[in-house]
């Protein structure tokens, strides 16, 4: 986001294009590093048609465009995920800020919001004190809006994130809860009795990554391939060569290296006796999964995973293998 102002003049920064630089900003990380697919997508189709009031602002949205456009967007992720998961049930009470937590923003007469009591409840809600000394309707410098401006994003972008997450995590049950997420990656159920627990004092979870700044840190690797391969369950299951399954595992490389975070990829080693009961049934298990999946790919007439419906996707995912080959590349 700060990228488009380095070099500039301040002069440059007169009129408020922070707006744009923002909403750019989300749309590009998003589509780069956010683990579900689905809810990236919908993201993508939402923000190219302008919905939510994206557009209002035009080319040079204000910081109030922006930010009220993330607050509708998220209440309208929190309706959409409300809606997948209890159909029918009134997705009102999901909506956010409740009357509760702001009752100046919300009307008891019809029960609509005031969009310009929540801008200014989300301001001094995520900036306090920093805004003591001006009114609610002060214009601030060029380069205290762009500031300003995010840190207001952070707060409610994290909601938005937080909510369209809700989908991966949908999708983590359906498979079993096979993947287990720690914030920096994807960790495997290894299968060996209390192997976690005693491995618990020398791993990291629920750390920023900028925590590791200077420092080396362990990666599992086939954590990031089996994450890696969700890009491309459908082409794995249908016996097609694809590389998406290296694209999340270069991106996440690249992230912890922009941290100054030196990765470290460790691959498994030999088999362990103590898992071979597991991993038989691990691979009846995909076996078992890759079957069903070419069956009801067959059956839908699908020809990219483009067209595959979500029960689809699920047994894909439930199928995915990685081979030998996968790792030499």
């Amino acid at each position: 986001v700060d990228r488009p102002y380095n070099g500039q003049q301040e002069s440059d920064l007169l009129v408020d294009h922070t707006g744009l630089a923002a909403m750019s900003g989300i749309r590009a990380i998003l589509s780069q590093y956010f683990a579900c697919e689905e809810c990236t997508r919908h993201f993508i189709e939402d923000y190219d048609k302008c919905l939510h009031g994206r557009c209002v602002g035009g080319d040079a949205p204000s910081r109030e465009e922006t930010v009220m456009w993330l607050w509708r967007f998220h209440n309208a992720v929190n309706s959409r995920v409300f809606a997948s998961q209890r159909p029918g049930e009134n997705s009102r009470a999901t909506e956010w800020p409740s009357a509760s937590q702001c009752s100046a923003c919300v009307s008891t007469a019809t029960g609509e919001y005031s969009e310009k009591v929540v801008y200014h409840w989300i301001v001094q809600t995520y900036l306090g004190d920093m805004l003591k000394d001006e009114t609610l309707y002060t214009v601030p410098s060029p380069l205290r809006s762009i500031m300003l401006l995010l840190l207001s994003l952070i707060g409610i972008g994290g909601l938005v994130l937080y909510q369209l997450h809700q989908k991966q995590m949908t999708y983590n049950d359906r498979l079993g809860n096979r993947h287990l997420n720690d914030g920096l990656g994807w960790r495997l159920c290894m299968g060996v009795k209390n192997l976690l627990q005693y491995l618990k004092g020398c791993t990291a979870t629920k750390q920023n990554i900028s925590d590791f700044k200077g420092k080396r840190v362990g990666i599992d690797a086939m954590c990031w391939m089996h994450r890696g391969a969700i890009a491309c369950c459908f082409e794995l299951v249908s016996g097609r060569e694809s590389d998406k399954f290296l694209t999340f595992f270069l991106r996440m490389i690249a992230l912890l290296q922009g941290y100054d975070v030196t990765p470290v990829v460790v691959f498994d080693g030999c088999r362990m006796p103590g898992k071979a009961e597991e991993e038989k049934k691990r691979g009846e298990s995909r076996a078992t999964a890759a079957e069903s999946a070419k069956a009801m790919i067959d059956a839908a007439g699908i020809t990219q995973a483009t067209q595959m419906t979500g029960e689809v996707r699920t047994k894909c995912m439930q199928a995915i293998r990685i081979t030998n080959k996968m790792i030499r590349k």
